[in-house]
């Protein structure tokens, strides 16, 4: 290592039986494990994957019970899907809904089209005198 001296190395050995070795902010560690709790990569794997079935099992079991009682209370209390929260939504429409177009306001006398005012001026209107395209 450039600039490596043993003066300002620090080591420190942990309980576990691994060590650590720093010099200034340049570190690195090294770590001995026990055997006993050595476990490689397919063993984590695999341990994961029974795990992930495991978590699968117990999901599909909690969530039939929930269904069951769910069904349980619907039919108890009459429950509708709206008054659940599943039907639609109650309240003020959507705005886009019952929206009217825009009447335009100006009419390109060479073509006949109309722009509303709004947005991005066509090329026909572009730097001219609106009033004189008014409808």
């Amino acid at each position: 290592m450039p600039g490596f001296s043993l003066g300002n190395l620090l080591s420190a050995t942990f309980t576990d039986g691994s060590e650590c070795f720093s010099q200034g902010r340049n570190s690195f560690a090294k770590f001995k494990m026990k055997a006993d709790k050595k476990l490689d990569l397919a063993a984590l794997l695999e341990q994961r994957a029974a795990l992930d079935k495991e978590i699968e099992s117990q999901r599909t079991a909690a969530r039939h019970d929930a269904l069951i009682e769910v069904r349980k209370l619907i039919s108890l209390f009459d429950l509708t899907a709206s008054e659940v929260g599943l039907g639609p939504k109650v309240g003020r429409p959507a705005r886009s809904a019952n929206r009217q177009p825009v009447a335009p306001r100006y009419r390109d006398p060479e073509s006949g089209t109309t722009w509303s005012g709004r947005g991005k001026p066509p090329k026909w209107i572009l730097g001219k005198d609106r009033e004189l395209f008014a409808i």
